[in-house]
């Protein structure tokens, strides 16, 4: 019997409590993977949601990992990466905010460029923030000056949820990730340079934004906290 042969990517979408986008979501990737000149896979990331996200993604047909305490959306990555097949992981949010486009252009940049990984990146596209509040904007400026300067990433945007790796590189990286908040794009990037990955940056557009779960204060302070501890822990791997 022929073996079937891994999809060319798989989609990660992580999800806590997005019953009400997540129909139009998934459509939209559904419509979009028959145009990809590719073959997708779709993996529901459920973070511990308490709505009905994870039997909406089961209903339709997808991939769908899930547990039951929300634990961030670094762990829901973690563990969507881990059941993956695609030989390119595509990282996007719930909501779409960047549309579907970038997706293909991602895989693009990853496939022909020739690198481990593409970060998509707000600050490139000039007014690729542009819908978000201004409170938003400027914790947001003033996060990626701390991180610079702690971990001294070069990416212009490390929280941009849109990214793609390699399949193997990426499994690899998150498997050795700790961090299971919003600040799991640190450790991931930080691990993957350590390792000596290539990476590419791709501007993107703001799109669509529904509201966040991010509590600014509370949650900056946060990440804050988990930036430094990449930080002792990038040093201690030396």
């Amino acid at each position: 019997m022929e073996l079937k042969r891994p999809p060319d990517a798989t989609v990660l979408i992580p999800c806590y409590n997005e019953e009400n986008i997540l129909p139009q979501t998934l459509r939209r990737l559904f419509e979009a993977a028959q145009q990809f000149p590719f073959e997708t896979e779709i993996i529901v990331c459920d973070d511990g949601s308490t709505d009905q996200t994870a039997a909406i993604a089961r209903a339709a047909g997808v991939k769908t990992v899930s547990y039951a305490r929300n634990r961030g959306k670094g762990c829901a990555l973690r563990t969507g990466a881990a059941v993956s097949t695609g030989e390119v992981l595509l990282l996007t949010d719930a909501d779409l905010a960047y549309g579907v486009q970038p997706l293909e252009e991602a895989y693009r940049m990853l496939t022909e460029g020739g690198y481990d990984l593409v970060c998509g990146s707000r600050r490139l596209a000039g007014a690729g923030d542009r819908g978000y509040p201004l409170s938003r904007k400027l914790a947001s400026r003033g996060f990626s000056l701390f991180q610079r300067v702690a971990l001294g990433l070069p990416m212009s945007d490390t929280q941009c949820g849109l990214k793609a790796l390699r399949g193997e590189v990426g499994r690899s990286l998150f498997a050795d990730c700790r961090v299971n908040s919003f600040a799991y794009d640190l450790e991931l990037l930080s691990l993957a340079l350590r390792r000596g990955c290539t990476y590419a940056e791709l501007p993107v557009q703001l799109e669509s934004h529904h509201a966040s779960s991010v509590h600014l204060l509370r949650d900056s302070l946060r990440m804050a906290a988990e930036t430094l501890h990449i930080r002792r822990r990038m040093k201690r791997m030396r």
